[in-house]
């Protein structure tokens, strides 16, 4: 059930500590939570992920723009793994 959401919190942990992660790989991650609120934050979650790794030319020439995307990344992973631990 949380294997995609899993793996989508990983990826936003990834873009959050600095890393760039390939937008492809992004498009990729599939998920189910089952869950309405937990799907409603994946899916925000998933589309801006997809913004920040195609935006990686705009953030690699505006660094106050690639720290805002990448805080948010942080609390966006924060919030579904929040959503998830209250329902496990």
């Amino acid at each position: 059930m949380t294997q995609g959401i899993d793996e989508l919190i990983e990826t936003l942990k990834r873009a959050a500590a600095g890393e760039n992660v390939d937008v492809q790989y992004v498009r990729t991650i599939a998920f189910d939570p089952q869950d309405r609120d937990v799907e409603k934050a994946a899916n925000k979650s998933w589309r801006r992920l997809v913004n920040f790794a195609d935006d990686i030319d705009i953030r690699s020439r505006d660094p106050d723009y690639d720290k805002q995307m990448r805080q948010e990344m942080e609390w966006r992973w924060r919030e579904l793994a929040d959503l998830l631990a209250a329902r496990r």
